[in-house]
């Protein structure tokens, strides 16, 4: 249909065409020569080793470290997270948020046993009443608060489980 001399332009046309999309994805010959169709992976840190009584500072997304767990023995390292949100699950029957509202949701990926402390420096959070630790268990808000430190303004308590965490007030008039 085309001839012998068609099918040579047809062949060298797919040639060009080939080597247009090839050099669009390797960066268009305009200085970049790598391709990427996204950005390459962050590289993980282990930042939970292993031993007895391993404390850990995880940080948030804005690398700001309010909160620190002390495991009470790490069997195998792992990395160890914290998210904070302004949203969450709705307080117990009797307690408040501060203000401003703060979710703490706490995930690591060490195995360990025994308890693990966790302490939650609450900075600006304002409290009318004293501030308490809640550790939400899959089913219901549980108080946990082992200490309030009201002039270094933190806030403890012991678990065996990692999951959302936050720092509730009693409503007037409820005694926790």
């Amino acid at each position: 249909m085309f001839g012998m001399r068609g099918t040579a332009v047809f062949k060298a046309m797919a040639l060009i065409v080939g080597l247009v999309l090839w050099a669009a994805g390797c960066g268009g010959g305009g200085g970049s020569n790598t391709f990427s169709s996204s950005p390459a992976p962050s590289a993980t840190v282990n930042n939970t080793s292993t031993g007895t009584n391993v404390s850990v500072q995880p940080a948030d997304t804005t690398g700001g470290s309010p909160v620190k767990l002390t495991f009470n023995t790490v069997i195998q390292g792992g990395v160890t997270s914290l998210s904070i949100s302004s949203t969450g699950l709705a307080p117990p029957a009797g307690f408040l948020l501060g203000s401003p509202a703060q979710y703490y949701d706490l995930a690591t990926t060490a195995v360990f046993s025994g308890a693990v402390s966790v302490c939650i420096n609450y900075g600006t959070i304002a409290f009318v009443n004293s501030p308490r630790l809640f550790h939400y268990n899959g089913t219901a808000w549980v108080d946990v608060t082992t200490s309030v430190d009201p002039t270094n303004r933190t806030v403890c308590g012991n678990v065996t489980s990692l999951s959302p965490f936050a720092i509730f007030q009693a409503a007037a008039g409820t005694v926790p």
